[in-house]
C-alpha cells in the first residue's frame, strides 16, 4: 500500500487543536480523543466500555491497573518494546511530562519503515510522528491491540 492509503483514515484529523479531554475533532482532541477517533474508521464498531480510563487525573501506576485489569477484556498486550507495534490501530502507552507523569497514548497509522504514529500534545495538536521519536522523554508502559471480541470477565463462563 502506498502512504495515501494508509494517510485517508487519518489525514484529516492532522492539525486539529488539543482540547485536554477532547473527542470530538470539530472542536479538538487529546491524545485519547485522537486515538479514538482513528480507530472508528479502521474499525467497524468501537466498543463504548473499551477507553473509560480518564487520563487527566491518572497516574502510571493506575494507567498500568487499569490496563492490566479492566482493559484486558478489550486489550491485548503485545509487548513493552515500540518494534512490538506491526499492525494499524495498535496503540503504544506511554508516561510523558516533566514534573507530573500523565499517561499518553499514541496510534500506528503507517506500518512500514518509517512506522508512523498519531498523537497529540498540547504545544502540538495533533499530528504524526514517526515511531523512533515518539519515545524520545517518554516512559513506554507497552503496546496493545483491541480486541473484535471481548474476553469474558474471570470467573464467568462463555455461553
Amino acid at each position: 500500500m502506498r502512504t495515501s492509503e494508509f494517510s485517508r483514515f487519518y489525514q484529516d484529523l492532522l492539525g486539529r487543536k488539543f482540547v485536554d479531554g477532547g473527542r470530538d475533532p470539530a472542536t479538538g482532541l487529546d491524545c485519547l480523543g485522537v486515538v479514538r477517533a482513528y480507530l472508528s474508521r479502521v474499525r467497524a464498531q468501537l466498543p463504548p466500555d473499551a477507553f473509560p480510563l480518564d487520563q487527566t487525573e491518572t497516574t502510571a501506576g493506575e494507567a498500568l491497573g487499569w490496563l492490566e485489569g479492566c482493559a484486558a477484556r478489550w486489550w491485548d498486550r503485545l509487548g513493552d518494546s515500540p518494534l512490538d507495534a506491526r499492525l494499524l490501530g495498535d496503540v503504544v502507552f506511554t508516561m510523558a511530562g516533566r514534573d507530573i507523569k500523565r499517561p499518553h497514548v499514541s496510534v500506528l497509522v503507517y506500518p512500514v519503515h518509517p512506522k508512523l504514529l498519531l498523537s497529540a500534545t498540547i504545544h502540538r495538536g495533533t499530528y504524526t510522528i514517526p515511531l523512533d521519536r515518539a519515545l524520545v522523554g517518554r516512559e513506554l508502559i507497552g503496546v496493545y491491540r483491541l480486541r473484535y471480541e471481548p474476553r469474558e470477565p474471570l470467573g464467568r463462563k462463555a455461553a
